[in-house]
């Protein structure tokens, strides 16, 4: 989850899924309590009845006159009673209960009722409710009479049930509501980080120098410490450039002089001329490696898009003309389009260097390709020559500063080293060397830029 708006919405409905699913599992247990307690409470009241309509039996027992509750006289009403003595012989039992036997269990002692759901031997679900009573029936003579009322609990269910759905569905729409308010003030809120990165790309691209110093508080020290790290950078940058500039013409003189010298020396010291001579090239192009290599290092890659396609074009009609003796055919193979944001003087000496290579050792045909990795983080540049190749034992030991494939050959060995440089510590990317399929050389470099 790499957008903040992403994880924001995220953690925020997990957290609303965890609250709204707490309160619907509190809500129900809470109606379901409720109507447990109403329920018990109306059997309660049942049994009141029935202790007032009992009057003492000549035999014994209790007789039950006229009940008030008119179900109890209903077959299969869903409301029944029933009396059972101390030895647990029915005395009286209600019109609705149509002769069966209501079975629930008893309490231990006198007036404590006991509430329970009870499944009857025909099939019904019912809330019971068994109340034991100690009856006078004379100055010595005590009896025991358990009274136990029960009712289907059909209604309750039911009436849970449509409880249940209106609730869930009520806070589905809640959570529905409030994510899109949600994502309402999420849009709202995170507006200014979404003009900050759109500035960002402004500047990224060479059509903006700063940030909008119109932000936010939270965010006010943020682009004021970006506005100063990129004008840091540029001034860095100019003065690098300057010193550079400074350091390339104190020594061109100096240099020029001593190889003007050597080659008016008599011929008579050729020794001394040819190793002065030689002394003066290699400083001369360790100079121009070593400012090269120092520009590269204080650009900013901060710009335009680079076009790859038109960069390797520019550089083959070069090494055309360059190797013309040679009669190579250089092919291109790039995607349309394909550009990275990087320092053109950069990509310049990196695919310079790579296809001058190519072209060196190659016989009659050099190969690029370009292409992004397909995730728009990095591109990679392959260059196949059809030349003899390299051993698998040098193509590490080549990639090293001064060290040349053939020593036959001119040159510092300074190319492909510098191509490592830059590849490696200003790009974070890679270099290697392989058998390519034109039969020679295949050098592959990988660079960690944005790709366009």
């Amino acid at each position: 989850m790499n957008s903040l708006r992403t994880r924001v919405v995220v953690v925020a409905s997990l957290v609303l899924a965890v609250f709204l699913g707490v309160t619907g599992v509190t809500l129900e247990s809470a109606f379901r309590d409720t109507g447990l307690e109403l329920v018990r409470e109306r059997l309660q009241a049942q049994v009141y009845a029935l202790l007032a309509a009992a009057d003492p039996a000549p035999e014994g027992g209790l007789e039950l006159g006229a009940v008030a509750e008119p179900r109890f006289s209903l077959p299969e009403s869903g409301l029944y009673a029933q009396v059972r003595d101390g030895q647990g012989h029915t005395v009286w039992r209600s019109a609705s209960l149509l002769g069966r036997d209501l079975r629930t269990a008893t309490p231990a002692l006198p007036g404590d009722p006991l509430f329970s759901a009870t499944h009857t031997s025909w099939g019904e679900d019912l809330f019971t409710l068994s109340y034991r009573v100690r009856w006078e029936l004379g100055a010595s003579d005590e009896r025991l009479f358990d009274l136990q009322v029960g009712e289907s609990r059909r209604s309750f269910d039911e009436r849970l049930t449509r409880f249940r759905h209106d609730l869930w569905l009520r806070l589905a729409a809640l959570a529905a509501g409030l994510l899109l308010t949600q994502a309402l003030v999420l849009t709202l809120g995170l507006g200014p980080v979404r003009r900050l990165a759109r500035e960002l790309s402004l500047i990224e691209s060479g059509e903006r120098q700063t940030l909008s110093e119109d932000q936010p508080q939270e965010l006010r020290r943020v682009a004021a410490n970006m506005n100063h790290l990129i004008r840091f950078e540029r001034q860095a940058l100019e003065r690098h450039r300057n010193a550079l500039a400074d350091l390339a013409h104190a020594l061109k003189t100096p240099l020029a002089v001593l190889r003007g010298a050597a080659e008016d020396a008599p011929t008579s010291n050729s020794p001394l001329r040819e190793t002065v001579l030689d002394s003066v090239a290699r400083m001369d192009e360790s100079l121009s490696y070593r400012l090269r290599r120092a520009s590269a290092a204080g650009e900013s890659t901060v710009g335009a898009a680079v076009e790859l396609r038109a960069l390797a074009e520019r550089l083959m009609k070069t090494f055309l003309k360059v190797y013309a003796d040679k009669g190579l055919s250089i092919s291109i193979d790039a995607e349309d389009g394909l550009a990275v944001r990087a320092d053109s003087g950069d990509l310049t000496e990196i695919l310079g260097n790579l296809m001058d290579n190519g072209c060196k050792w190659a016989q009659s045909r050099v190969e690029l390709h370009m292409h992004g990795d397909g995730r728009g983080r990095g591109v990679v540049f392959a260059v196949h020559d059809d030349g003899p190749g390299i051993p698998a034992h040098q193509r590490e030991h080549i990639l090293k500063r001064g060290v040349r494939a053939d020593e036959r050959t001119s040159g510092q060995g300074l190319g492909l080293s510098l191509v490592r440089e830059l590849v490696v510590e200003h790009y974070g990317g890679s270099i290697s060397v392989e058998d390519a399929p034109l039969g020679g050389a295949l050098v592959k470099v990988r660079l960690d830029v944005a790709v366009r």
